[in-house]
């Protein structure tokens, strides 16, 4: 069913990788703007770009295994997609708790909503996986695609407010 998607689960887990990697050059640049609320944003936007970036890599990772079956994958599929579920209702209420930022609401398309659909997707794609539905791998394809989106828009976010506050100091 996944034969031919391997050189699709390389390029997205290899792209969450690297925009780990860059994520990890913004936040070192701008180490030194801390201050009221650092905490705060960390716990709000910074954490969740990175774990849609390292949830990228997980799905990859999952979908290039050599699995002796495939209720194996299917399982672990779901549990890709409770996880995303239970973490974007964290990272729900940590965003909507930040005192110091207010998002409009077309911010909460990318920052909410389009997690929500890649954890909805994979849980669809377990569920093909598990019944052998040939949509199976569209699903999770469409998943890794959704949060790369999430995660650079997300840091795209991050940096245009680090880069705002860095002029006003």
């Amino acid at each position: 069913m996944f034969r031919d998607w391997s050189n699709f689960f390389v390029v997205t887990g290899g792209a969450g990788a690297t925009l780990i990697g860059l994520l990890f050059i913004v936040v070192t640049l701008a180490a030194d703007r801390g201050g009221r609320g650092a905490d705060q944003g960390i716990d709000a936007f910074l954490t969740p770009t990175l774990m849609h970036f390292a949830a990228t890599i997980m799905q990859a990772l999952v979908m290039l295994v050599p699995w002796f079956a495939a209720w194996p994958l299917g399982v672990a599929l779901a549990v890709l997609g409770c996880a995303g579920l239970a973490w974007q209702l964290h990272a729900f209420l940590k965003v909507r708790h930040a005192a110091f930022v207010s998002l409009g609401w077309a911010d909460w398309i990318p920052h909410t909503m389009i997690p929500l659909l890649s954890a909805i997707s994979v849980l669809a794609g377990a569920l093909g996986v598990l019944t052998a539905a040939a949509f199976a791998p569209y699903c999770v394809a469409v998943s890794s695609a959704l949060l790369l989106f999430a995660g650079v828009y997300r840091a795209w976010d991050l940096t245009l407010w680090i880069v705002r506050h860095h002029a006003r100091d």
